[in-house]
């Protein structure tokens, strides 16, 4: 390999010049301007996510979320099932460098949001270096991203301060569920039919297609399991099923679903997720208790699913 010749410095853009592009007339107007999906995807990929299974649709500029008697509205989110990705972009002030006031409203959103989703990924999004008294914060935790935004010459990147230690916390924590999510994936196949032949990340794919009208969806969707990094299982449908006419329970009526499930298997704490377009119903589960009682305590929470939706047909062997 040859040796580096000298590079050459690129002088980053003000953000008048920045903004000026877009013909953004401020922060807001710049948010809904700048961010498609080809730059949210680009973002994500340099803080090691790779969620690309989205639509403009599921974009939601200025979204409103309410913090005790007070109303904010978080900058862009993401929602994919019910795992939100929450921006929050510094305004004009300060030359585009991140401040307390920003840094207390990214908190304030961030905390409120983990009450309302099973995943929250957490973005401050800067166009200067960040001050290391913020950067010590986003350090202790990892799914929150300090992101030096530059625009220069050559286009724009993401400078994301810390992200190797974040990747290998996320990777360790991600290798961890779905290991379990093969482990428990053998199990219920002994009894119960799988769509596919692997699991896809922590989703455990059970049960028979669900036969759409109108169009056959590749590989075939149905009901899900999702397994976490803690004792917690979620059991869903694929979102893209929920435009079906069969299953309309679980879109107007998911917690009556909820209610059958706790109805049949009583001694388990169930909830429903609180995202804007999820259907996900959540339980307490022991995943480390492999013992044939608490698999078929499984099956049956399977079973007790199928049957108040009306998709039995999807279990049978």
């Amino acid at each position: 390999m040859k040796r580096y010749k000298k590079g050459e410095y690129q002088q980053d853009h003000d953000l008048a010049t920045i903004f000026g592009a877009y013909e953004a007339k401020d922060e807001p107007d710049f948010v809904k301007k700048f961010f498609k999906k080809e730059e949210l995807i680009a973002v994500l990929e340099s803080c090691g996510i790779a969620e690309k299974d989205f639509t403009m649709t599921q974009v939601q500029c200025e979204h409103p979320v309410t913090v005790g008697t007070s109303s904010k509205r978080a900058d862009l989110t993401i929602e994919v099932d019910n795992t939100l990705y929450y921006f929050e972009v510094m305004s004009q002030s300060h030359s585009g460098r991140w401040d307390n006031d920003h840094h207390e409203q990214f908190y304030l959103k961030s905390t409120r949001f983990k009450q309302l989703y099973d995943e929250v990924y957490s973005f401050a999004v800067a166009f200067k270096e960040f001050d290391p008294r913020y950067l010590e914060e986003f350090q202790k935790m990892d799914d929150w991203y300090a992101i030096h935004l530059r625009f220069n010459d050559k286009g724009y990147f993401s400078d994301v301060y810390g992200v190797e230690d974040k990747r290998q916390q996320i990777s360790a924590k991600i290798v961890s569920i779905e290991k379990t999510a093969d482990e428990w994936r053998e199990l219920l196949a002994k009894t119960l039919p799988m769509r596919k032949d692997k699991n896809v990340g922590a989703h455990v794919h059970v049960g028979h297609a669900y036969q759409c009208v109108g169009y056959t969806p590749r590989g075939g969707l149905g009901i899900e399991l999702k397994f976490y990094d803690k004792n917690e299982v979620g059991i869903k449908v694929h979102y893209n099923l929920l435009n079906q006419p069969g299953l309309a329970k679980l879109v107007d009526e998911k917690h009556l679903v909820k209610d059958d499930i706790q109805q049949t298997i009583p001694d388990i704490e169930y909830r429903t997720a609180a995202g804007r377009n999820s259907k996900l119903i959540k339980f307490v589960f022991d995943v480390n208790d492999k013992s044939k009682k608490n698999v078929q305590t499984l099956i049956e929470i399977l079973q007790a699913y199928a049957k108040s939706v009306g998709i039995e047909n999807l279990l049978a062997k």
